[in-house]
């Protein structure tokens, strides 16, 4: 079959139960044919603000470009903590979510917004400046005010979605899956071993925020090829963007991800493959997670509170692709993170038997624990060689700048590459720390990101990238685990 829905003001309202339903057919949309959702219109997504502080019902942004009265916009979570991990378990009341925050626009005169309400907290990465995104779009795909549970929408043929913004969606929560209450793969915008999709100028969030723009994964990609552009995705569970199994291809560029849901849950990677099989990855919460290196990940941002901003996973245990374990990670260039990260800015998990490089990223973390522990700038968790060119990462206190952890192996290499702000600069690599241009002493301060209209898209994706030459055998064994930073 083909759904095909174009223009302006198109809504689809879901409600109804869909307990016991494993085979994820009920309530929302599940097609296995070919989808056209395409909006008008093409708002820019993401734009700086001027005046984004505590008490302000006006703001100036870097662009209004189709923004309309009436349309919402959200502000990240950017107040600095210094509220260990373990803490926040023992006590979730230490931690609110209450200063992201959706606003309705009243007015636009210009670059100048008139927000509903004042904000409630400050939202700035520097002394005048923040960022917002803009999240209305032409179509809407919305759970209903009165269901009881939350409708999901899934992908499997060829599809294009194009600003459209899926509302108080996602079936499958954070906690442990299971056959009837929590089915997994129940989430708000899913591409599912689809063999060409494109998502475009998608937002995905909660109706007011005081809910959860999803109970888990935001977009999620999966076994899938295709693109995800311009998109964004507001106070996800646990991962905003998914890169689910490791196979397919494509790419993720300019792309917002705002964290800021409770972390009660927080079950490191580890322990989730090895207590359930590998079905409990990405709790987090992340911005971004990537099980695997087929995805280009380019120009994405990721602010708010978090596990890490950005986060890998290539164990050769949980891999769908037999040649993707233990591979170098996705290509990560002009990528940006500011917020509070529990234990990374960018955290990457089993890289090892390859050579890994990361270009261009700033990384600011503002957690900063009394005791150091926690709030990095790079974890690495058994992994090989990694070079970091033209790179900031500026701390608040926290441990290390970059460093492994648990690992036997891995050699650091820095050009251009710059750490602030951290206990120590680079902690543990067996194989030493090179230097090649530059200093990774004191740097510049973080520049804001990116304030103008976004690039124009690219082309859609054509076939999919081939495959990389078979991964050689994985080690029988992990070896023994020290005990991690943030314990």
């Amino acid at each position: 079959g083909h759904l095909e829905a174009r223009g302006n003001d198109i809504e689809f309202i879901f409600s109804g139960r869909a307990d016991g339903d494993p085979s994820r057919t009920a309530l929302g949309i599940i097609s296995d044919g070919t989808v056209d959702i395409i909006g008008n219109d093409q708002p820019s997504h993401a734009t700086y603000a001027n005046g984004a502080r505590r008490g302000a019902s006006k703001i100036t942004v870097g662009t209004a470009a189709g923004w309309r009265v009436g349309d919402q916009l959200a502000f990240p979570d950017l107040a600095p903590t210094d509220v260990p991990r373990w803490r926040l378990e023992e006590d979730r009341s230490l931690y609110s979510d209450k200063q992201t925050e959706i606003k309705v626009i009243t007015a636009i005169e210009g670059r100048t917004v008139t927000l509903d309400s004042p904000l409630r907290a400050d939202h700035l990465t520097s002394e005048s400046q923040g960022p917002v995104v803009h999240l209305s779009r032409p179509i809407k795909l919305r759970t209903s005010a009165n269901s009881p549970q939350r409708a999901h929408a899934m992908f499997t043929g060829k599809t294009r979605v194009h600003a459209a913004e899926f509302i108080d969606m996602g079936r499958t929560t954070a906690e442990v899956t299971d056959a009837t209450t929590n089915v997994t793969g129940r989430y708000p915008c899913h591409a599912h071993f689809s063999p060409d999709f494109e998502f475009t100028h998608v937002t995905v969030h909660a109706s007011s925020e005081e809910k959860l723009g999803s109970p888990r994964h935001g977009i999620v990609h999966h076994s899938s090829y295709g693109n995800v552009r311009h998109c964004v995705v507001v106070n996800a569970q646990s991962s905003g963007f998914f890169f689910e199994d490791g196979d397919g291809g494509g790419e993720w560029s300019d792309n917002v991800s705002y964290s800021g849901g409770s972390i009660y849950h927080y079950q490191g990677d580890d322990g989730g493959f090895a207590a359930h099989q590998g079905r409990e990855l990405g709790s987090g919460p992340f911005g971004f997670w990537l099980r695997g290196h087929k995805v280009a990940i380019d120009r994405c941002e990721a602010y708010g509170f978090a596990i890490a901003a950005f986060a890998t996973f290539t164990h050769a245990g949980f891999n769908r692709d037999p040649q993707a374990p233990n591979k170098a990670i996705p290509r990560f260039d002009r990528c940006y993170a500011y917020g509070n990260f529990l234990t990374a800015t960018i955290e990457i998990q089993y890289s090892m038997n390859a050579k890994n490089t990361l270009t261009n990223f700033t990384g600011v973390n503002l957690l900063g624990t009394p005791d150091g522990k926690g709030g990095w700038g790079l974890g690495v968790i058994f992994g090989n060689e990694f070079h970091l060119k033209n790179c900031q990462f500026i701390g608040s206190g926290g441990r290390y700048g970059a460093s492994t952890i648990n690992g036997f192996d891995g050699k650091l290499i820095l050009e251009n590459t710059t750490f602030t702000g951290f206990l120590e600069e680079t902690g543990r690599w067996p194989q030493g720390v090179h230097e090649i241009e530059g200093t990774n002493g004191s740097g510049p301060e973080p520049e804001d990101p990116p304030a103008e209209d976004p690039p124009a898209e690219d082309p859609p994706a054509e076939d999919p990238p081939a495959e990389d030459p078979p991964a050689e055998d994985p080690p029988a064994e992990d070896p023994p685990a020290e005990d991690p930073p943030a314990e």
